[in-house]
């Protein structure tokens, strides 16, 4: 029989320090590794740009029910006819242009709740902001899946 000399390698000890040592740097943005490029020309653009002051200048917004939205969009100077709102050319580029940042940083995210959620209209609250319409209510599978496997679904 030999006599041991010391603690062994490669315990509990040995694997959290290893552990420690390979922790990964993940990065808390989403760096963009693929080059910018232009899909339309400068003059489709304009072209976009006059046919949506066209609409809004001539047909409008309905805004339904949110009297506080009409008027802040009456105190920028666009034109309210009851609840439909009318845009002067160039009105709705300006607004954006001054308060829009002009760089969007986008944070990496983990979710492990999944909410079913409409993206098929948008609506504007009373305060002048955009929001996305109420979640639909959610089927059984939706339910149970939410529930996870070893839950009764509500």
């Amino acid at each position: 029989m030999t006599a041991r000399k010391g603690r062994r390698s490669g315990g509990r000890q040995a694997k959290r320090a290893a552990r420690q040592e390979d922790q990964l740097q993940i990065s808390a943005y989403i760096d963009r590794a693929i080059p910018y490029y232009n899909m339309l020309s400068d003059e489709a653009l304009e072209t976009i740009e006059h046919n949506a002051d066209t609409v809004l200048e001539e047909i409008g917004i309905n805004f339904l029910d949110t009297p506080d939205a009409l008027e802040l969009w009456r105190n920028a100077g666009a034109d309210v006819d009851g609840e439909r709102v009318r845009f002067p050319r160039g009105l709705c580029r300006q607004l954006i242009q001054a308060t829009a940042p002009a760089e969007e940083v986008n944070s990496i995210r983990v979710s492990s709740t999944v909410v079913p959620q409409s993206a098929s209209a948008a609506t504007v609250s009373g305060d002048g902001s955009f929001a996305n319409p109420p979640n639909p209510p959610a089927s059984e599978s939706t339910r149970a899946h939410q529930a996870g496997p070893n839950t009764a679904a509500p």
